[in-house]
């Protein structure tokens, strides 16, 4: 009896091993936004992300929140529950809708005057992936032109 329950604990080990390193393993990218819009006193974006499984054990995605900020000023979030499986070795886009309420852009007016020749938005969160919280933390350089030379 006691070598059925050692034989259960094993087998748990190993299935939850196996899930958590998939979980290390995603990797996310970001494309370009679309359906930029105004609406509700905020900016509103729709940011395709894609996640890649890179591993052999499929992992099912929950839920995720991302906070959006320009230089070091928070201006806007992204989240959603999932609820979907991304299978073994493959990848999955999802559509992250993104909320900048006006007032926040207001308070980074100061961070535009002041930029470089780039401005840095920094996207900071979780991804929920099988009960385990996977870090996202990228910064996205978008080149400014020059307008008054």
């Amino acid at each position: 009896m006691q070598s059925k329950w050692l034989i259960v604990i094993a087998i748990l080990i190993w299935y939850f091993t196996r899930k958590i390193q998939a979980a290390n393993a995603l990797l996310v990218r970001y494309m370009l936004p679309s359906n930029i819009r105004i609406s509700k006193g905020a900016i509103m974006w729709d940011q395709p992300v894609i996640i890649t499984n890179p591993t052999g054990t499929p992992i099912n995605l929950n839920r995720y929140y991302i906070q959006i900020a320009l230089e070091d000023t928070p201006i806007g979030t992204a989240y959603d529950s999932l609820f979907t499986t991304l299978q073994a070795a493959s990848d999955t886009t999802i559509t992250a809708n993104v909320v900048v309420p006006i007032d926040a852009l207001l308070t980074s007016i100061p961070t535009l005057v002041n930029a470089g020749a780039q401005l840095d938005f920094k996207l900071t969160g979780n991804i929920i992936a099988e009960g385990l919280t996977v870090p996202v933390n990228t910064v996205i350089r978008v080149p400014i032109p020059k307008l008054f030379k």
